[in-house]
Parts: structure tokens; C-alpha cells; sequence
């Protein structure tokens, strides 16, 4: 009986983490540009899901005054914890501005998932995913 219970329990937690799982609000952006741009603007990443092949770089460029991060966790993608992975961390205002202002990074896994940690703008859904794939 126990085992029973257990199993169920189990299918309940997986079944309510896959109905609130977050996902991207549309079909990934693929770009074969050598160095792939994501907008910044206030509260949302644009593209929010992008798919980029191994070795591209990638910068965010600010659309907005506002101040805004760009700091990487360990996902998923809309998760807003504060798992540190170092890759990607800066703070940025200004239109135009690019940052990382030394050159594009290249996302060192196959996913980079990334969040805005000013006030409550990663709650309001400022989060992105990089996937990365062999070309």
C-alpha cells in the first residue's frame, strides 16, 4: 500500500511541475549571423528564446534607458532562483548600449538561461534561454 501511495505521489509532483513548467511564449529564434542580438526592453528579453550554433556570440543590446541584468542561472528557463552560474552577469542601461561592452560571449553548454534580478522583473516573466547547437 505504501508503494502504491508513493508511486502516485510521484506521478502527482511530476504531472503538476510539467502543467507549471514554464516555456517560451514562442517557437525559438534561429539566427546564422556570426554574432546573434538580443534586444533588451522593459520587462522582457526579445527574442526570449534563441537557438544559436556552437561557437556564435551573442550580446544584448539595451532598447530602453531603464536599468536592467542579465545574469545567468541554472534554469529552467523562467526560473528566477539565484543558482549562481558565473557565465553571464552585467548590468546595463542606455540606448544602444551593448554589453558585454569586451565582445560577444559563447555560451560554454548546451543552454544558457538567464534572468533580469532588478526589483521584480524576472517574477514578471523577464527571463531568457539560449540553446546551443552543433552546426
Amino acid at each position: 500500500m505504501e508503494k502504491k501511495i508513493l508511486v502516485l505521489l510521484t506521478m502527482l509532483a511530476f504531472f503538476t511541475l510539467q502543467v507549471f513548467a514554464k516555456t517560451c511564449k514562442s517557437s525559438a529564434t534561429v539566427t546564422d549571423k556570426p554574432t546573434a542580438t538580443i534586444s533588451v526592453f522593459n520587462n522582457f528579453y526579445s527574442p526570449e528564446c534563441l537557438t544559436v550554433t556552437r561557437n556564435q556570440g551573442i550580446v544584448w543590446e539595451w532598447q530602453v534607458d531603464n536599468t536592467h541584468t542579465v545574469t545567468s542561472n541554472d534554469g529552467p528557463f523562467g526560473s528566477c532562483n539565484n543558482v549562481p552560474n558565473p557565465e553571464v552577469n552585467f548590468v546595463g542601461s542606455g540606448v544602444g548600449n551593448v554589453f558585454p561592452t569586451d565582445g560577444p560571449i559563447t555560451p560554454k553548454g548546451d543552454n544558457l538561461f538567464y534572468k533580469c534580478n532588478v526589483g521584480s522583473h524576472c517574477r514578471n516573466g523577464m527571463s531568457g534561454q539560449i540553446t546551443v547547437i552543433d552546426g
